[in-house]
């Protein structure tokens, strides 16, 4: 039962009264769990931020805590039907804005996963230090705009994740990494402290290169490959390789990814040998099988699509014009599978051939070289093998497979 409702009328009102219109205790902030206390500062002309002791309010004085390897715990998600989209992160947004979110109960777990450091900052709205702290937080985001998270949590809002928190004092702030709580700051910590926060979060993120992190950089650089934006994703790789040994192993395994994008076997094996020398344990990553896998069927597939097409002279337009005009010309399908997959179009080389196990589950195309040809069904489950498993192209093909082939 919620302590509010065991309180007498009278302790309530003397609990909730105001002074100069600023309530000590709002009456939702006690809990069974957690008491939070608030605290107010007022503006004076030799101290910025100055307790206000004519209010009669007591401010705890400003604590800092180690928390080494402290494990967040925090409510259950809610909602988790919710129709609300997530706005795509590309290479472009990631290295342009600050990454400043508001935390919910909804977003809690997520946001915690961040692969860069975060500051958690439990605050509210109003009052003199919580927003005044949060816009500070803000311009040191906005400065080192992807180098670190500053995650808000409103805790008018969110009492429950407050309680959880065990927030005592407001504001407070966390700094996080991969989901540990390192330190809590209690009250209003000044620029020298705050610089030595955000500065020991950089160095987590391996440092800084020009005005962004290591962790920075290499976000980009994977997201450019994502978008298959793959030269500009080398192009972080060799700054990175010339600048930071702190991430050399990350930064290998970019290039192995986008040289095999690339079909570009002599470059992976470059960087491959590299990682032999300095990594010999890491020679199973699955990135380097998946290279691996990717670079075989892509000769596979070069050898077939160059025996079809010395003949033939099509081109990867005359086909998709021949196919619009015939589509349910199998052979013409396979074909265009075939040379989407050799430009690393693999969703849709992956489309084309759902579309013909949906006609003929057994189809084999026709062509001079059936020792070279693999099966329609054969040739998808070479693809996915050549790709990430965890890839969400991948489950959801193979789920689209499997609805296929059984049905």
């Amino acid at each position: 039962m919620n302590f509010y409702k065991l309180l007498s009328n009278n302790c309530v009102r003397s609990l909730t009264k105001s002074i100069n219109n600023k309530p000590i205790i709002n009456p939702k902030f006690i809990t069974s769990n957690t008491f939070i206390k608030r605290s107010y500062f007022t503006k004076s002309p030799n101290n910025l931020y100055s307790n206000n002791y004519d209010n009669y309010e007591t401010i705890n004085k400003q604590q800092q805590h180690q928390h080494q390897h402290q494990q967040l715990e925090f409510p259950e998600q809610r909602n988790n039907n919710s129709n609300n989209k997530k706005e795509e992160i590309t290479a472009e947004s990631f290295e342009s804005k600050p990454l400043i979110v508001e935390l919910d109960s909804k977003n809690f777990s997520e946001v915690i996963k961040s692969k860069v450091p975060i500051i958690l900052n439990v605050y509210v709205n109003h009052g003199t230090v919580s927003p005044a702290l949060t816009e500070a937080l803000k311009a040191y985001a906005q400065e080192y705009p992807g180098c670190f998270l500053l995650a808000n949590l409103d805790v008018d809002k969110n009492l429950e994740i407050a309680n959880a928190l065990k927030v005592e004092q407001l504001p407070t702030l966390f700094t996080l990494n991969k989901g540990q709580v390192l330190q809590q700051f209690v009250g209003l910590p000044d620029h020298e402290t705050l610089d030595k926060l955000v500065n020991g979060l950089l160095k987590l993120s391996g440092g800084l290169i020009g005005n962004k992190s290591i962790e920075q950089l290499q976000t980009i650089a994977e997201l450019f490959i994502k978008s298959n934006e793959i030269e500009k994703a080398i192009e972080i790789y060799e700054n990175l390789l010339s600048n930071d040994t702190t991430q050399l192993l990350r930064t290998l395994l970019g290039f192995i990814q986008c040289y095999t994008n690339l079909n570009e076997p002599d470059q992976v094996e470059k960087y491959l040998s590299i990682i032999k020398e300095k990594f010999p344990n890491e020679l199973d990553h699955k990135i380097i099988q998946s290279s691996k896998r990717i670079l075989q069927l892509k000769k596979q597939v070069s050898q077939t699509v160059d025996s079809l097409y010395k003949t033939h002279n099509l081109t990867l337009e005359q086909i998709e014009d021949k196919l619009n005009n015939d589509p349910t010309n199998l052979d013409l399908k396979y074909d265009l599978s075939l040379l989407y997959y050799q430009i690393g179009e693999y969703e849709k080389s992956i489309n084309q051939l759902l579309e013909i196990l949906k006609i003929n589950k057994k189809f084999t195309p026709k062509n001079d070289d059936q020792s070279n040809t693999d099966s329609a069904k054969n040739l998808i489950v070479k693809i996915f093998e050549s790709l990430d498993s965890q890839d969400p192209l991948v489950i959801k093909s193979r789920k689209q497979l499997n609805n296929i082939w059984f049905s």
